[in-house]
């Protein structure tokens, strides 16, 4: 049943990982969902020298799990609130709760291993994952949402017109793309190509309007790359919306290039999307 689905959190005692959770709390708040918060306590890989018997795991400060589910059980009531201090690493833990989740939410600064758990959670994980990077800045409810006619930019459009319902929000859709050549021969070629685009946004956008008639949105088909185009507006948005364009085995095809560069440069949360929710 969905409306038992809990949203995600991931959280490891930084300050990081606050400003993920204030936006976990939201989102259950908002949707009226149960919230989970997940700290990852993995088993220590054996040094070099060092006996098997010796390995223990590695420590999680109370306050891992304490402070955050005092904080979100103030906003949400304790009932709605559980928690979990997980063996696994972050990103198999987060990815496992993944599986029965509305939504999981994390920190765009977590590590392990040297490794980014968000991009590797983006590009597992079987429901939605919103990346949180920045600090709480002022709300602007605006949504900018990625499309390139896919089935997954289809999804993220479906969910940003969702959860600008939620919020009041406003939504500026956007398809780029890059042309090959500026010479005057390539013009008139250029104006079919924008036309089509600017359809395929139209017949795309089209029933959304209509199931959510209260939302405002504005369609750009712009020239550039999608994801310069995605990090200069996400300084006036709360939140960007792509697909993960997921194709391959390495972390790096299954989140896609845009989405992997968005991640690293937005200016605000990132949802990243790779199937209907």
């Amino acid at each position: 049943m969905r409306g038992s689905r809990p949203v995600v959190v991931g959280v490891d005692a930084t300050p990081h990982s606050d400003a993920a959770l204030r936006w976990a709390v939201s989102e259950a708040a908002l949707r009226d969902r149960p919230l989970h918060v997940v700290a990852a306590a993995p088993v220590e890989r054996p040094r070099l020298g060092r006996a098997p018997a010796a390995l223990d795991r590695s420590p999680v400060p109370d306050e891992a799990l304490v402070r955050p589910g005092q904080y979100a059980a103030g906003r949400l009531t304790a009932d709605r609130v559980t928690t979990e201090i997980s063996t696994d690493p972050p990103v198999r833990a987060l990815a496992r709760a993944a599986d029965a989740a509305e939504l999981v939410v994390v920190s765009a600064h977590q590590r392990h291993n040297r490794r980014s758990v968000a991009h590797a959670v983006a590009a597992h994980a079987v429901c939605p994952v919103i990346v949180v990077g920045t600090p709480d800045g002022p709300e602007r409810q605006h949504i900018v949402v990625g499309l390139d006619g896919s089935a997954e930019s289809d999804y993220a459009l479906a969910f940003a017109f969702d959860e600008a319902a939620r919020r009041g929000a406003s939504i500026e859709a956007v398809h780029s793309w890059r042309p090959m050549g500026s010479e005057a021969s390539y013009g008139r070629w250029i104006e079919r190509t924008e036309e089509t685009f600017r359809q395929q946004v139209r017949d795309s956008v089209a029933p959304l309007r209509t199931k959510y008639p209260e939302v405002t949105v504005v369609e750009h088909v712009l020239q550039g790359s999608p994801a310069d185009q995605l990090a200069e507006r996400s300084a006036d948005a709360d939140l960007v919306v792509v697909g993960s364009r997921g194709y391959g085995r390495v972390i790096g095809r299954l989140l896609g290039s845009v989405s992997q560069g968005l991640l690293d440069r937005a200016q605000c949360p990132v949802a990243v999307l790779k199937n209907a929710w």
